[in-house]
């Protein structure tokens, strides 16, 4: 059976600091986070992390930047609580810069509509 390839593809809304520390086994590690927003009136961004990086995110991209992200999906479980990462695992630029991206603009209250609702009666 063949695994599937998880990828997503958006605009960098964010770049965050490098990080680094020493796990409890020793071993030490790096890791930045990158939030990229897929296009599209519904679509929300997604936050990756990147485990050791060759070099600093914001030394290669910039916001707005329009990259494709390969990924893995983990979820681990913490005292009866469970938490999900997306694990990036290549990430690529496809084009520079894309002025037309507006991300100040979008509604945090709004909903998107469900299938059969009578649109009309929406307060929005």
């Amino acid at each position: 059976m063949e695994k599937e390839i998880l990828k997503l593809t958006g605009a960098i809304v964010a770049i965050g600091e490098m990080q680094s520390g020493t796990s409890k086994k020793g071993t030490d590690w790096t890791s930045q986070e990158i939030v990229i927003k897929p296009e599209g009136k519904w679509e929300k961004a997604a936050a990756f992390r990147q485990y050791k990086p060759e070099k600093d995110l914001s030394e290669e991209y910039k916001l707005k930047d329009f990259i494709e992200v390969k990924f893995s999906v983990a979820s681990r479980e913490y005292k009866g609580k469970w938490y999900t990462n997306l694990d990036a695992w290549a990430i690529n630029k496809l084009s520079d810069s894309r002025e037309e991206l507006k991300f100040d603009g979008d509604k945090k209250d709004e909903v998107p509509p469900t299938a059969g609702e009578d649109n009309d009666s929406l307060p929005f």
